[in-house]
């Protein structure tokens, strides 16, 4: 873990999330989910010396509309994720990887659903990939997710 901590602290590694653990957002109330970000924005910035910026659910169940708001009353600038692609395994597929996601009082946040779940972050896959997307432009807050295959 100290090694990780020193590379954070050297600019190797990113570590944001904002939350204490990843949640089912769907399920979970309003004030659980402020807690969620509360605690986790706490022990980024104790623990880790960092105010995290994206929120980050790789692998949640569910997508509370309260979210946009919720992250955005954190000073967070986006949410990136995975799992709504899983939701089209056998129809029309999901259409956009980035895009604004507008919540239930209006707020938007910069949202980017990044390529698969074992996403290899690489030079090759991070310059070629995204032109292949339905976006015409390469999204500016986030990078691709972290995978077995990244090399650091």
């Amino acid at each position: 873990f100290e090694e990780v901590k020193a590379a954070i602290a050297e600019g190797r590694w990113i570590a944001d999330g904002g939350m204490w653990v990843e949640p089912d957002t769907n399920l979970a109330g309003g004030e659980a989910l402020v807690r969620q970000f509360l605690y986790g924005r706490r022990y980024f910035r104790e623990v880790l010396g960092v105010e995290s910026r994206v929120a980050w659910l790789p692998d949640t169940f569910g997508y509370s509309a309260a979210l946009p708001q919720i992250i955005k009353g954190f000073g967070m600038t986006g949410l990136t994720t995975q799992k709504i692609f899983w939701s089209y395994n056998d129809s029309e597929p999901f259409p956009h990887h980035a895009f604004l996601w507008r919540g239930l009082d209006g707020t938007t946040i910069p949202t980017f659903l990044h390529m698969f779940y074992e996403t290899p972050v690489d030079a090759e896959t991070v310059h070629t990939r995204p032109p292949t997307w339905p976006e015409t432009s390469w999204t500016r807050f986030c990078a691709p997710a972290p995978s077995a295959g990244s090399r650091w």
